[in-house]
């Protein structure tokens, strides 16, 4: 049996290309998600929604200071708890991203 691919959508590229570049120093223009400090980064969500073409998508990213990236990574762990710590949500957060990208 055969495993044919999935043309929807495409094959993941680690490397950003132009539109996805500009994309990203757009967001790194914008304040933190949820404490608005600034400079920020562009973080690549690990939310799942059906938008998102793998795991990493470049096109889905939240801008998050310093201090607020750590916090998802070392000591929340989890986006979702991270955003709840903020009065944030999973869905907030992914229709801000899809704003985000259609812009």
């Amino acid at each position: 049996m055969t495993v044919q691919p999935n043309f929807k959508t495409g094959k993941y590229n680690p490397q950003m290309n132009a539109v996805e570049r500009r994309h990203k120093a757009r967001i790194e223009q914008y304040r933190c998600f949820c404490c608005g400090a600034w400079p920020v980064t562009a973080h690549h969500t690990l939310l799942s929604f059906p938008e998102k073409r793998w795991r990493r998508d470049h096109r889905y990213l939240l801008p998050v200071c310093f201090q607020c990236h750590s916090d998802i990574h070392d000591r929340f762990g989890n986006e979702e708890k991270w955003l709840e710590s903020f009065g944030e949500t999973a869905a907030s957060a992914i229709t801000y991203m899809k704003r985000l990208w259609a812009a």
